[in-house]
């Protein structure tokens, strides 16, 4: 909801990793599947660094950090990603807050 929004984006989060872990134990992954999941975890914790950055980068630990590295998306930039891959995601993270400092956004 829009009145508490770090909420939500947990919840968005717990959701999409549980159906991963479902085709994973199904067998049912791919290499597409994965990348995929990956990208769009990566967009949401992201999102949730916002509102928590602690929670974001403990759950950046817990699904990101295993799987591989995020491609660019319409949310994440090659420029940022360079940054990441660098020096890491509170790095890339403070780096975007400056060139971007933030909006009042609805998420």
């Amino acid at each position: 909801t829009k009145s508490n929004p770090k909420e939500k984006w947990k919840r968005y989060l717990k959701l999409r990793a549980d159906v991963y872990e479902y085709l994973v134990s199904r067998q049912m992954n791919t290499e597409e599947r994965k990348q995929i999941y990956l990208d769009s975890m990566f967009d949401a914790i992201r999102i949730l660094y916002k509102y928590d950055p602690a929670e974001a980068i403990r759950l950046h630990h817990q699904y990101i950090d295993k799987l591989g590295k995020p491609n660019p998306t319409l949310s994440t930039s090659k420029r940022y990603l360079s940054i990441y891959n660098l020096f890491g995601f509170r790095i890339a993270e403070f780096a975007s807050k400056i060139a971007n400092p933030p909006q009042q956004t609805i998420h």
